[in-house]
């Protein structure tokens, strides 16, 4: 569909080949499509002569009479397939006929951190909110930005066009990874009670509250690197470039992660999620969502005023560009990870002592 979008978009140019191609998609589809042709025919009616769309025609009758006739024998057909199932599930002797093969599994002793890792790995990969989130977010953002570039990459504009063009991408990389965070913001809270048991275990208790973020962290990243190389495919940026790039917003993503995370220490939510469950309006969920949204906003605006001032340069190089973005990743992710480890002694290690 991305290769489809002509090099150049020219629609009132364009307009009479692109007529016939919606005709022929249109015919096309009438004829190798025909049982939803005629169902599309009976909610829309049929095309008279009087050049209007009427009820009054025979067809659409059929077509009515035929649909409910249709759904009726599907109908008769489930039940009776459903019927002879459960005669059969019933009638089977499963206890007496089950064959029990023990599979032995050795133990394997491994290190702390990589417990934990593993333990996270297999709660978040049967839970479905983190496939919905990964499905939604990691995959989609690349895919979306090869189509938005493709589309770009068709129009001429100046300059200052392309520079909004770049943060706009910018823009579109950064808010849905981020606004994803807010996922983060209740990991420790819904394990409710259990939580608790982080403070007995006689390991660093960063292991157990690091292994949580770590999946999130690494798919980002890979999404993120996936969608910057599309959008460089793109723009043609040198390599060095690109590289600060990447390093100041992988800084940014991952000092959002934290700062989520940082949330839900400072306000846990443990006892509303061990006694109402799963729907609880978390006020720590909301914060993180707000937050991601200004952050993303400002990261597309402030790399769109350093391209614009940079443009001036005698070299137009835009190294001290990236240069500054890199500086402004780096100082977020280094106050991320102060509060979250401070928060974390203060909650983990004062409180007990």
């Amino acid at each position: 569909i991305i290769l489809l979008i002509p090099s150049e978009i020219n629609v009132l140019n364009y307009w009479g080949p692109i007529k016939v191609l919606l005709s022929d998609v249109t015919m096309f589809f009438q004829d190798y499509f025909k049982p939803v042709y005629y169902v599309v025919l009976m909610v829309v009616g049929k095309y008279n002569a009087a050049m209007r769309y009427t009820y009054l025609n025979l067809d659409v009758w059929l077509v009515f009479i035929s649909l409910i006739g249709v759904l009726a024998g599907l109908f008769m057909a489930a039940y009776f397939v459903a019927r002879f199932l459960f005669i059969k599930m019933t009638s089977a002797s499963f206890e007496y006929e089950k064959r029990f093969r023990v599979k032995a599994l050795l133990n394997r002793r491994l290190p702390a951190f990589l417990s934990f890792v593993v333990k996270e790995l297999r709660l978040i990969f049967r839970s479905g909110t983190f496939t919905s989130n990964f499905i939604a977010t990691y995959i989609s953002i690349p895919l979306f930005i090869l189509l938005i570039n493709r589309i770009f990459a068709s129009m001429d504009l100046y300059p200052n066009g392309q520079f909004a063009v770049q943060a706009f991408n910018i823009l579109i990389i950064m808010l849905p990874l981020l606004a994803s965070n807010s996922v983060v913001a209740t990991m420790y809270s819904r394990e409710g009670r259990t939580a608790y048991m982080k403070r007995t275990k006689p390991v660093v208790v960063i292991f157990p509250l690091l292994a949580k973020l770590l999946p999130n962290i690494v798919l980002s990243i890979v999404s993120l690197c996936v969608s910057l190389y599309i959008f460089n495919a793109h723009m043609h940026y040198v390599l060095s470039n690109i590289i600060l790039l990447s390093i100041a917003l992988i800084f940014i993503q991952v000092g959002h992660i934290l700062f989520s995370a940082l949330l839900d220490l400072m306000n846990p939510q443990n006892e509303q999620y061990a006694t109402a469950g799963e729907q609880v309006s978390n006020p720590n969920e909301t914060k993180a969502t707000i937050f991601a949204f200004i952050t993303a906003f400002l990261v597309a605006l402030i790399t769109l005023g350093f391209l614009v001032e940079e443009q001036f340069m005698p070299d137009q190089s835009f190294n001290y560009a990236f240069l500054k973005m890199l500086l402004i990743g780096f100082v977020f992710f280094g106050a991320s990870v102060y509060m979250y480890i401070e928060k974390i002694k203060a909650y983990y290690y004062d409180r007990i002592s």
